[in-house]
């Protein structure tokens, strides 16, 4: 008989035999990596938790290449680098192909280094220019030969470069205009439908072009100037367009017959023929051609608002965003962005505004009134008229960026309320805010709605 095989029992049961060595992978996918648990976060759960920073990125690097693609797009009127309707990019094109350097200068500095003997010198905003400016281009220009180019000049910007021409206040509808003059450029370029200002002048041998119908002024005048009794600034040596059309009208004595004029002084009555949108009409693109042609370089200098504070009083105030580096003050535009959308992010809802029934209802205008009813009474309509115009301006001074102290000043206001509007002249604007007293009480309403409608007009440019 067979005895079995004797087991070891403990405590718990028979014992199990001893395991053979392993031969089972590692948890895992096989290529070394650790497989994922049912704790490790999924992709929804990382875009929860870092959508607000990667949005945060986002948003400044779209504001950043906004503000780069926009940068060279915004430019002012009459910028002969803006392709808008009412920028002169065609213009400077057409000087271009024809062999003449076109050069945009953004202050009387810039401008004064860029002048060349012979440079044609185009004032794009002419009641932007102070005298200090001025001077610094008649320096520059003295002793060269060139060709001064005024667009739209008025009776408050004319003085600044010459005292031989004046314009008058009218501002003269869109009509059709003929040359009636000897002057070879606008012979050349026949009729014109134009507006704007009308000039007369006391100087001798000026060509008066483009007569205004019902004003005994020219839309276009050419002064011819030496460089000693030229307004200092370039006059131009030779009269003659990039495709060679003789520009120069008969000589004055005493120089000699057929010679030139050392320099000339030329002022268009509205700069609308040299915009985009209208330099392919009539004889716009032949005359602008002829009259910036003549040499074989133009300085189209734009005029800024920054230089006023320069030359009324500001020099050598820096603020502290001037102090900062290009580099960090955008940095600083770029942190204020992202501590607006974290704000927005975390702020707590806040209900609605609790209103609370008042007693007695009072009128907000009832004081008002009962000032302007005393000013009838005392018939003391210039100090109601003084009184509204200095609101408005101590109202418009924050809008504009001037000091307190400024606003008062016509010589600062007006070219800068001018600058925000559109269809206002310098010469309206001065009346608006600084002319005389109503006569009656119907003109003191109409001045009120006329500064209140001025002032809302800026605030909304």
């Amino acid at each position: 008989m067979t005895t079995p095989a004797p087991t070891v029992t403990g405590a718990t049961g028979p014992t199990a035999p001893a395991p053979t060595p392993s031969t089972t992978a590692p948890s895992g996918n096989g290529d070394g990596r650790r497989a994922r648990t049912s704790t490790d976060p999924s992709g929804t759960d990382l875009w929860r938790r870092f959508r607000v920073p990667l949005l945060l990125v986002a948003g400044i690097v779209l504001v950043a290449v906004g503000g780069a693609l926009l940068q060279d797009s915004d430019r002012a009127p009459l910028d002969p680098r803006s392709p808008a309707p009412e920028g002169t990019m065609a213009l400077a094109e057409l000087l271009r192909d024809r062999g003449v350097t076109v050069e945009v200068a953004e202050s009387a500095i810039d401008a004064a280094d860029a002048l060349r003997p012979g440079s044609t010198l185009v004032v794009a905003d002419p009641f932007l220019v102070f005298p200090e400016q001025a001077e610094l281009l008649r320096q520059a220009g003295a002793g060269t030969t060139g060709r001064l180019v005024l667009l739209e000049p008025d009776d408050y910007s004319l003085p600044v470069f010459t005292d031989e021409i004046s314009a008058g206040f009218d501002y003269h509808d869109t009509q059709d205009l003929q040359p009636e003059c000897e002057l070879t450029a606008a012979r050349s370029a026949g009729a014109l439908s134009a507006g704007g200002y009308g000039y007369t002048t006391t100087a001798d041998g000026a060509d008066a072009c483009y007569p205004l119908g019902g004003a005994d002024a020219s839309w276009l005048l050419r002064v011819p100037t030496d460089a000693d009794s030229a307004p200092g600034l370039p006059q131009a040596s030779a009269e003659t367009a990039g495709d060679g059309t003789v520009l120069a009208a008969a000589p004055t004595p005493p120089r000699a017959p057929g010679d030139a004029p050392e320099g000339d002084l030329v002022v268009l009555g509205s700069s609308a023929p040299l915009t985009n949108d209208a330099l392919d009409e009539a004889g716009n693109a032949a005359l602008a051609l002829n009259v910036l042609g003549g040499g074989d370089r133009v300085v189209w200098y734009m005029p800024q608002l920054s230089e006023l504070t320069e030359y009324t009083g500001g020099q050598g105030q820096e603020g502290f965003f001037s102090l900062l580096p290009a580099g960090w003050r955008w940095g600083l535009v770029q942190l204020g962005v992202a501590v607006l959308l974290l704000a927005l992010w975390r702020a707590r809802r806040l209900g609605p505004v609790v209103t609370e029934q008042l007693p007695a209802v009072v009128r907000a205008a009832e004081a008002t009134e009962g000032r302007a009813r005393l000013y009838e009474r005392a018939h003391a309509g210039d100090r109601a008229a003084d009184a509204l115009r200095r609101s408005a301006r101590h109202r418009l001074a924050p809008m504009l960026r001037i000091g307190g102290t400024q606003a008062d000043d016509p010589t600062v206001v007006v070219p800068a309320v001018s600058g925000r509007t559109t269809g206002r002249h310098p010469g309206q604007v001065h009346d608006l805010l600084f002319g005389p007293p109503p006569t009656d009480p119907k003109a003191l309403v109409r001045l009120a709605d006329e500064l209140d409608a001025l002032v809302r007009e800026v605030r909304s440019s």
